[in-house]
């Protein structure tokens, strides 16, 4: 019962955290939990989760910053 009462509040703590993310967000952290053999509930998740956003939400700015230098140097040096 203390089990399944525990798991319940951390599945809420997931929805919390993934809250306003999208699909993909959302996908690709849950894709984090079954590689690395995860569970969703389980709190240390919960506390990576939390704290590794930035990670998760970084992992697609090095193309967009790489776009930009490339922009950056047309503008500035080739005009």
């Amino acid at each position: 019962m203390v089990h399944s009462l525990r798991k319940a509040k951390n599945e809420s703590y997931l929805n919390k955290l993934l809250e306003g993310k999208d699909a993909d967000f959302q996908r690709r952290v849950l894709a984090v939990a079954v590689e690395h053999g995860l569970s969703t509930s389980d709190p240390l998740f919960l506390i990576m989760l939390s704290t590794g956003q930035l990670q998760v939400l970084l992992e697609d700015k090095p193309n967009e910053l790489d776009q930009l230098f490339k922009y950056f140097l047309t503008i500035c040096c080739f005009s």
